[in-house]
């Protein structure tokens, strides 16, 4: 079996191959049998954040559900996270802080006042590993 691309630990007639993909990618496996036929296949390896979004929160809450951040299963660089309204105005920003702590996150006020219960948006910039980052978007509910 020949697989493309190759990764540095494909060997002649091996018919299973591993991927670690960091991205998006396409693998093809070009294999023959005793007659010499050729058979091609490809597959679309997706590559998704590990990162989980809530999309409802409430800063009245005494159940540890009071901020919006992101979170993983281990910790993940956020380099910023933004909160804007409907009407596109930025209601909370902050860069520089890890997933899994939500004091860091949002805590629905705005200009120190209680922001009105409704839909926000959420851009948020993390790395996913060294170097490489993601731009993550979504919606979120503010309930009160």
């Amino acid at each position: 079996a020949t697989w493309t691309p190759a990764n540095g630990n494909e060997c002649d007639g091996c018919l299973q191959h591993l991927y670690y993909p960091e991205e998006n990618m396409s693998v093809t496996v070009t294999v023959y049998d005793a007659e010499g036929c050729r058979a091609v296949d490809s597959i679309q390896l997706w590559v998704e954040p590990n990162i989980y979004a809530p999309n409802v929160f409430s800063p009245t809450s005494v159940t540890g559900n009071e901020h919006f951040t992101l979170f993983s299963r281990y910790p993940v660089p956020i380099f910023n996270l933004a909160i804007y309204d409907r009407w596109g105005e930025k209601v909370f920003q902050h860069s520089n802080f890890t997933t899994n702590v939500p004091e860091d996150g949002w805590d629905g006020m705005f200009r120190n006042r209680e922001a009105l219960p409704g839909v926000y948006v959420f851009v948020a910039t993390v790395e996913l590993i060294p170097g490489k980052t993601a731009v993550l978007k979504g919606d979120i509910l503010l309930y009160r």
